[in-house]
């Protein structure tokens, strides 16, 4: 649906539509198809964006890149801190990261490997943040640890309350220790 804006290019007070684009991106020396949102000027023809559309696309194209890569989604790293009704510092420090490092992967930033596995394994089972926050427990005050710890208890409580025992078809064991002559 077309908006009445005022196009900075040609300085008409002329319609704006949607438009969509499709393009190659590269990102990290790989190159892959991408579709994003514009709007165009009805008079001229020139796009018309802020910082916040620009943001929102490279946010997109980030998001493209890591789906992609198997990397997880903006979306689902937000929602793993949320999880845990942590704040972004907290949850940062559990980690071992700074606050607005960490800022950086919720606004879209590529995480890389080590940190997105960590991510993956404190998604899947939260055993794995508790153990991370037991070992940094020390960087919080006393009364801030207790209610860290609570938190992250509950939720651990409600995953061992629901979890399905696992059938394994691992006829042998992942690693084995061999040694070389």
């Amino acid at each position: 649906m077309p908006t009445n804006h005022i196009c900075s290019t040609c300085e008409t007070d002329k319609y704006l539509k949607q438009q969509k684009i499709s393009t190659e991106i590269e990102i990290k020396g790989k190159k892959f198809p991408y579709t994003y949102a514009v709007l165009v000027c009805e008079n001229c023809g020139e796009y018309v964006s802020s910082p916040e559309q620009n943001d929102e696309i490279l946010k997109g194209a980030y998001d493209a890149y890591k789906s992609a890569n198997g990397l997880l989604l903006t979306d689902e790293i937000i929602a793993i801190r949320n999880k845990y009704h942590l704040s972004l510092r907290d949850f940062s420090k559990i980690l071992g990261l700074s606050h607005v490092t960490y800022h950086r992967y919720e606004k879209g930033a590529i995480p890389d490997p080590a940190l997105n596995n960590l991510l993956v394994l404190i998604k899947v089972n939260p055993k794995n943040l508790k153990r991370l926050f037991e070992q940094s427990k020390a960087k919080f005050k006393a009364g801030a640890a207790q209610k860290i710890q609570m938190k992250i208890d509950k939720i651990v409580g409600e995953y061992i309350g629901t979890k399905m025992p696992l059938k394994s078809s691992i006829k042998k064991p992942l690693f084995q220790n061999k040694t070389r002559v």
